[in-house]
């Protein structure tokens, strides 16, 4: 396979200043703050200095799609960008083949000044006293319904649509937009799309904990991510429904997270 390299004109001197301009370079770069590792991809956090913050996510196997989940996310990126959706400036893509083993990466620009929704949550939690401003997470969760119905409307499903993959600026949350990350399942469906609307709500749901969130709370985005100002009948049933996919992701998250423990034990 030929060696593919994509580079955003903007951010071209700045990687080969740091020797990042070729697909073999990036994948045996050994520098930066590993921020998140699983099988198959790890993503580092570069920091060149002054507002050149960059992410580095890496494929590789047991990866099948190692080589091109690169370009893949880079045009799940744009595609979201071209049509009003907030995500990090992308900056390089490539994959291939490297040393006979299939591999690939993108690099994205830090999001400026923002953090994941659910740590600014938790954190204005712990920092109010136990209890949100009610002003303020009233108009994120309105923010944030609206982001999740847009987002659906356009036909898209995240797949892995949870608040640690929706960024918050964290000093003007809400004067500012929600933005997207971790993008490379990104998915739109003609049929079965009932069924991705539910998971992706479900994530959202499993993910705002209950330290602060409030079945208010859920109440009040489903009816603002509706449109409505009541349940009907069907919108009782998709709320079962996302229930249900709630408790299903929440067993299966106990159990990875006790094969993990036993792993440790």
């Amino acid at each position: 396979m030929k060696h593919g390299l994509r580079v955003n004109p903007t951010y071209a001197a700045h990687l080969r200043q740091h020797g990042l301009d070729t697909l073999e370079a990036v994948m045996a770069y050994d520098q930066g703050e590993v921020t998140r590792e699983v099988p198959g991809r790890i993503t580092v956090r570069l920091a060149f200095g002054g507002d050149q913050e960059l992410y580095l996510k890496r494929h590789f196997p047991p990866n099948s799609q190692a080589a091109s989940d690169g370009f893949k996310e880079w045009d799940n990126i744009e595609s979201l960008r071209s049509r009003g959706i907030s995500c990090p400036r992308t900056v390089a893509a490539g994959g291939g083949i490297v040393n006979g083993t299939p591999c690939g990466f993108l690099i994205t620009a830090a999001v400026p000044d923002a953090i994941p929704m659910d740590d600014y949550l938790s954190n204005l939690y712990r920092v109010s006293g136990n209890s949100l401003p009610c002003a303020c997470k009233r108009r994120l969760i309105r923010k944030l319904a609206d982001l999740a119905r847009r987002f659906h409307d356009l036909g898209y499903h995240h797949k892995d649509f949870y608040l640690c993959h929706v960024f918050v600026n964290r000093h003007t949350p809400l004067d500012s937009p929600l933005v997207l990350i971790d993008l490379q399942r990104l998915g739109r469906a003609h049929w079965f799309r009932r069924r991705w609307i539910v998971k992706d709500l479900a994530a959202l749901n499993y993910s705002a904990k209950d330290e602060f969130t409030t079945n208010t709370d859920r109440l009040r985005f489903l009816l603002t991510y509706l449109g409505e100002v009541r349940l009907d009948s069907w919108a009782r049933r998709l709320l079962r429904a996302v229930m249900r996919k709630t408790d299903r992701i929440r067993r299966h998250d106990a159990k990875l997270q006790s094969a993990a423990r036993s792993r440790k034990a």
